[in-house]
């Protein structure tokens, strides 16, 4: 399962919990965001793949909310869903670059130090 409990999702931080099917605070049966609790629920039967491309996707419902651009998507599921399904797929095709971009930000983060 995911080795953190908090991430810091850009104005302020969410709690990742992990909850049992059919909690009935839960809409889903494999993740679950909620900008009003802070909080990401996650399946405690997902692992790999699916456990990335489900926090990959619960992740894009924060930053629509966090950016403030709910009301620019109009049809959230179906957006979060290609988006995160895209990440997925580019994290499995270039590994390199993902490794590439966090050195870069680490660098330019070391630079203004």
């Amino acid at each position: 399962m995911i080795p953190f409990k908090r991430i810091n999702g850009i104005s302020r931080f969410f709690d990742i919990k992990i909850f049992q099917p059919g909690d009935p605070q839960i809409d889903s049966e494999y993740g679950h965001f909620s900008e009003k609790r802070g909080t990401i629920g996650l399946s405690p039967e997902q692992k790999g793949g699916q456990l990335i491309d489900t926090l990959e996707h619960e992740l894009g419902h924060l930053i629509i909310e966090e950016m403030g651009i709910a009301h620019l998507v109009k049809d959230e599921e179906k957006f979060v869903n290609a988006f995160a399904r895209g990440r997925v797929a580019l994290k499995r095709l270039n590994p390199d670059l993902e490794r590439w971009m966090l050195d870069e930000l680490e660098r330019e983060r070391d630079a203004g130090d």
